[in-house]
């Protein structure tokens, strides 16, 4: 034989009992006021209840700097003025370009101060998305709800192939910027993007 349990109510179908035991002719009004206030009660806590949640995203700084900004950007200008000594030498004496050795060095400075130059350094916070693309400090801002996707792809073939992001923006206007990020970081980025609901196409 099966043992029947208790039956257990809310606290609101409680109230609402209550409420209907001591309904009469004579109280009518008042039992309505009192009854649709338990019932709008009861409705703000549904809905409160079925809010979605939203998720925050701690600020993270992803780049692939082998040096700080400042000693990269040092560096810059010391191979800068090196290169101007240079052009000043080959402006008063353009035999000083007949040297090999002179050829290499300048265009091997000139490789050098173009590699620092040229970086990448992802920002992301619970709003937006900056990437900052060179010395300059020149920097792009996305908002999150302005992206409507982004690819991850290698731009070519062969293990040198550089990586790049594509960003599409909601107005179809793509945006196209060194990808500096592997490992642990590729796949934090790729977490923060399924927070934020960001259709992304990762082929690497």
């Amino acid at each position: 034989m099966l043992m029947k349990l208790p039956t257990t109510y809310s606290e609101q179908e409680t109230t609402a009992n209550e409420l209907w035991g001591q309904f009469t002719q004579n109280n009518e009004e008042v039992f309505w006021q009192q009854y649709e206030s338990l019932i709008e009660l009861q409705a703000a806590k549904i809905v409160y209840t079925n809010l979605p949640k939203i998720s925050t995203i701690s600020p993270q700084v992803f780049h692939y700097l082998m040096f700080p900004y400042r000693t990269r950007l040092n560096f810059f200008l010391a191979i800068m003025t090196v290169i101007g000594l240079f052009s000043f030498q080959i402006y008063t004496d353009p035999s000083f370009l007949e040297s090999f050795v002179q050829i290499a060095i300048i265009v091997s400075l000139l490789l050098m101060a173009k590699h620092l130059w040229v970086f990448s350094i992802y920002d992301i916070n619970d709003r937006r998305l900056t990437i900052t693309r060179n010395l300059s400090l020149k920097s792009t801002f996305f908002e999150w709800e302005r992206i409507r996707a982004m690819t991850i792809y290698k731009n070519g073939l062969g293990k040198n192939a550089e990586t790049q992001l594509s960003i599409l923006l909601i107005t179809n206007k793509v945006h196209y910027f060194k990808y500096p990020l592997f490992g642990n970081d590729h796949l934090t980025f790729l977490k923060i993007l399924g927070q934020k609901k960001i259709d992304v196409d990762s082929k690497i």
